[in-house]
């Protein structure tokens, strides 16, 4: 049973939380809020059972609707992870590069990681952002 729900960040909701008693009734203007709360739940419920991008695929809206965003079109910068610390995001957008190596092996054959890195990119180098004008900046 759930007791409690808190949500930041997806559509509408930030810094939003809400203790659940037994019995519940969800009313509300148009526009309030009440189809992203479902949306929020059916969302989790999702990520339960399948990778993010295909529960995100079946949630109401474009991919680029279920999280909030600053009033300029960002998404928030900060992020909070499982063990309740926040950080400032430096580059929203990277470019990971990894070099992998097959190599013989008594058994046969095995790959190898040569190298791996991860950069900010620099938006003369972002040629993506041209080809996809509606994400945003930053």
């Amino acid at each position: 049973m759930l007791t409690r729900i808190e949500i930041d960040g997806f559509k509408t909701f930030r810094d939003f939380a809400l203790d659940l008693p037994p019995f519940l009734v969800v009313l509300g203007r148009n526009g309030a809020g009440k189809s992203n709360l479902f949306d929020a739940l059916r969302f989790l419920s999702r990520l339960a059972t399948e990778p993010v991008l295909e529960a995100s695929q079946h949630a109401r809206g474009h991919l680029l609707e279920l999280f909030h965003r600053d009033a300029d079109g960002r998404l928030d910068r900060e992020i909070t992870d499982a063990f309740g610390e926040t950080r400032r995001v430096a580059a929203t957008r990277l470019r990971y590069e990894l070099a992998i190596e097959l190599r013989e092996v008594p058994a046969g054959f095995r790959p190898f990681v040569i190298s791996e890195s991860v950069r900010a990119l620099s938006p003369a180098e972002d040629k993506w952002r041209e080809r996809f004008p509606i994400w945003p900046t930053g």
